[in-house]
């Protein structure tokens, strides 16, 4: 890593459009790990960058794991569908936002009393 690269822990990463637009921006950065459910997406991310997302449901990962990434900045691009007209506005009571909420709680105020 070079020294001034920023280190990434990418959630719903998809096909790594955040991964792109870090580059696009001409941010250095490293990815220490890719997170999706979507094997297909994985696929692709693999395809396009030679680093293979680990297939991952976020709303289960512990603390542990999250610190354990050691990550100066987390992208994500969380499903829409719980919070849109389409998606019945279900928000919170749509299963998709899980993972957002799990990150919501170990990224909340408490995180910087484990530092």
């Amino acid at each position: 890593m070079a020294p001034h690269e920023v280190r990434i822990l990418e959630l719903f990463s998809g096909i790594g459009g955040m991964r792109c637009a870090l580059a696009s921006a001409g941010i250095q950065s490293t990815t220490i790990t890719a997170v999706d459910v979507n094997t297909e997406s994985n696929k692709v991310y693999n395809k396009s960058y030679g680093d293979k997302p680990q297939a991952k449901n976020i709303a289960s990962a512990g603390v542990k794991w999250f610190d354990s990434m050691d990550a100066v900045m987390w992208t994500m691009s969380p499903p829409c569908q719980p919070y849109t007209r389409q998606g019945k506005q279900q928000d919170s009571d749509d299963c998709r936002a899980n993972a957002l909420g799990r990150i919501i709680e170990v990224a909340g105020p408490s995180a910087n009393d484990r530092k």
